[in-house]
């Protein structure tokens, strides 16, 4: 099921759980034979306490095992991306923040409750001295005595006198136990309750509290305001997720957490409320919408980033913070309230267990959902074994739907038939320009000496009898490890290859590289084998050219890539008059992943018929042409000893299927005889497409 879908139904559910949950105490509260077996039974509150347990695991589970997770791998993805080598643990911090937050919010709404409850019982207390003196005058706030207060299947409510008797869920009363009258905690003493106990959605239930109409309509609408706070924070954590599995693991904690919260709060705004059902309907309609809104914002946030790296600071920083309010949520809110209260060693080890319950299950869902989506995927020979990996890189670049996918595949299957192709469209390619193309410049067709820089004659020569790179560093330029810059072609020659490629351009001839240039191993040969032994230098058997352009109408830059090659000669053919384009060289690919590849650029400025040297796994880009236009021959040159056992592009043991024409640097051997097959185009149905 695609993630949207789910994120949708997930809605749906809290909308439903909130309502049903939030307005069930509507009907038990008015129903006295109901109110006196469920609400005041032992085992109802036990079974409320265990479920609030439950649901602290759950959301435990939900916190380490998915928030906190996608969480640091979000922000591991915007270090690479904004290129930040700092090792402070921002996420971290920002989880704690998140968590302080959170706990200063709901600390300051309780303020604001706790102010408005002590205002109110002066006002009462004041109101009982002026009229305690006439007996025949009803006093508005007698409910406020402590001795006036009834069982609650005696209660007589009224708009006018509210008398609102709520027991903790979570605490079994004291049978004789002494009572202290300036406690917030409610016990009872002789058939009478005294004090009153503080909101909390999660904590208690049921206390015994007395306030008027107005003060209680003040409070319940503060506490709606507080939960509402929690919900957006929940659905937030929602809308953040880019996997479906993710959004079920997250959401089935939030339901279950939702449905006593929901309960919990129904119930209190139920009692504050007595006459006015219809308040108590609509708080719990818009309580029911905040965590809907919190997954809209996350899933806004998801895809509203232009940038990849604001997207991934963003959806990080969001998550560290949803990630700070679930810990408070599951310890200052739930386990703690819970663990706290006067009980038996017994029952609270039970309470722990029932928590273990819920984490464990979430711990189950979670290792389910790795099962189901880590094993290999095999779409036409294409085996993405880290599906994990390949799915999340998908999903940053917004392929989130099942017509997403099916076109990912669908694009995959296109390029493996287009690689099984390359020889027979090469050879029809070949054919047709024979046949039609008149060659401008027939010359170049045919390498001779004289278009070879002298320079680069002399290297050549000095590198069949050099034993060291001393020997001929002298005679070129050295950049870096592994990057040279040696001339290669004279300026004319480079004049009339840019003239003969201009014709075909304008020409009806069918276009398409890269072109075989296999002869041109007899000068780079002795220069490869001794500036790279180590990276196939000493058997590139191989060869590949192609030009690109760059320019109006044409690409002006090139992203940070790594070539299909062991090593590659860039070559600047001109055209007179560029300016910038420089190459950029930044690590190897086997060292850093791109993102974090160029952290320390080496800028290469171009020179008309010099060439550039360099391993093909060496992470390099073009810098935006500012000026004018520059075209490169660029030739890879490959060693069949190295890519015959490993493909230089996904590292991986190449699978190999054999097609006409010019070879892609594989061989294949007679199994037989042992004996290699020269010239046998190998095409590498690779890994990573």
């Amino acid at each position: 099921m695609e993630t949207n879908a789910a994120k949708g139904i997930s809605v749906g559910i809290f909308i439903l759980v909130s309502l049903v949950m939030g307005t069930l105490p509507l009907c038990l509260v008015n129903n006295r034979r109901i109110k006196t077996k469920f609400l005041l039974s032992v085992k109802a509150r036990l079974a409320i306490s265990f479920l609030n347990c439950f649901a602290g695991g759950v959301f435990l589970g939900a916190c380490l095992l998915n928030l906190l997770l996608k969480g640091q791998e979000e922000f591991a993805e915007y270090r690479q991306r904004a290129n930040v080598t700092s090792t402070f643990p921002f996420f971290e911090l920002a989880v704690g923040s998140g968590l302080l937050l959170i706990a200063l919010l709901e600390t300051g709404v309780h303020a604001c409750m706790s102010r408005h409850s002590r205002s109110g019982v002066k006002s009462q207390d004041r109101g009982q001295r002026d009229t305690s003196t006439d007996s025949g005058m009803t006093s508005h706030n007698d409910s406020c005595n402590p001795g006036g207060v009834q069982a609650v299947s005696s209660t007589t409510q009224t708009c006018e006198k509210t008398t609102i008797e709520l027991e903790a869920a979570t605490e079994l009363p004291d049978a004789g136990g002494a009572q202290d009258n300036k406690t917030d905690i409610p016990h009872k003493t002789n058939g009478r309750d005294a004090g009153t106990a503080p909101e909390d959605h999660n904590g208690e239930i049921l206390s015994e509290v007395t306030l008027s109409t107005d003060m209680a309509s003040l409070r319940a609408l503060l506490l709606v305001m507080a939960m509402s706070l929690h919900a957006v924070f929940d659905g937030l954590a929602v809308g953040l997720m880019v996997a479906t599995s993710d959004v079920w693991s997250v959401a089935v904690g939030i339901s279950v957490h939702k449905a006593v919260v929901a309960f919990c709060l129904g119930l209190k705004l139920t009692e504050a409320l007595p006459c006015a059902p219809a308040k108590t309907v609509l708080s719990m309609f818009v309580f029911s919408c905040m965590t809907p809104l919190g997954v809209a914002i996350g899933v806004g946030v998801t895809v509203s980033q232009e940038n990849a790296v604001s997207e991934s600071l963003s959806c990080s920083l969001l998550q560290a913070l949803a990630t700070g309010v679930f810990l408070y949520v599951t310890f200052f809110e739930v386990l703690g309230p819970e663990l706290a209260v006067h009980q038996g060693h017994r029952l609270k080890a039970l309470k722990i267990a029932v928590s273990a319950l819920g984490f464990g299950a979430m711990a189950g869902v979670k290792g389910f959902n790795r099962y189901i989506s880590g094993r290999p995927v095999d779409a036409d020979t294409v085996i993405v074994v880290l599906y994990d990996l390949w799915v999340r890189i998908l999903r940053k670049r917004g392929c989130v739907t099942e017509d997403q996918f099916e076109a990912v595949v669908t694009e995959i299957e296109a390029e493996i038939a287009r690689r099984r192709s390359l020889g027979f469209e090469s050879l029809r390619r070949e054919a047709e320009i024979r046949e039609r193309f008149t060659p401008l410049h027939k010359e170049v067709y045919y390498l001779k000496e004289d278009y070879l820089d002298p320079d680069f004659l002399h290297i050549v020569l000095q590198a069949k009898t050099a034993t060291s790179i001393q020997s001929v560093s002298h005679l070129m330029e050295t950049l870096g490890e592994g990057l040279f810059r040696l001339p290669v072609f004279t300026k004319q020659f480079c004049h009339l290859l840019l003239d003969e490629l201009d014709a075909i351009e304008k020409s009806d001839c069918p276009k398409g590289r890269p072109n075989s240039m296999n002869k041109s191993g007899h000068y780079l040969a002795p220069v490869t084998s001794l500036l790279f032994p180590n990276s196939g230098g000493i058997c590139l058997d191989s060869h590949k050219a192609f030009t690109v352009t760059y320019g109006s109408g044409h690409d002006l830059d090139l992203s940070c890539h790594f070539d299909n090659s062991e090593v590659t000669l860039n070559v600047a053919l001109g055209y007179d008059g560029f300016s910038g384009g420089h190459l950029v060289f930044g690590r190897m690919k086997d060292e850093l992943a791109s993102q974090d590849s160029l952290k320390t650029p080496l800028h290469v400025e171009h020179r008309t018929g010099w060439g550039v040297l360099h391993r093909g796994g060496h992470m390099h880009s073009a810098e935006k042409l500012l000026g004018g236009k520059r075209c490169n021959l660029i030739m890879w040159m490959r060693s069949s000893a190295v890519r015959n056992v490993t493909c230089p592009m996904c590292s991986q043991p190449p699978q190999l299927l054999p097609t006409p024409g010019a070879d892609d640097g594989f061989t294949i051997q007679d199994q037989g005889t042992q004996i290699t097959v020269p010239r046998q185009r190998e095409v590498d149905v690779c890994h990573a497409l």
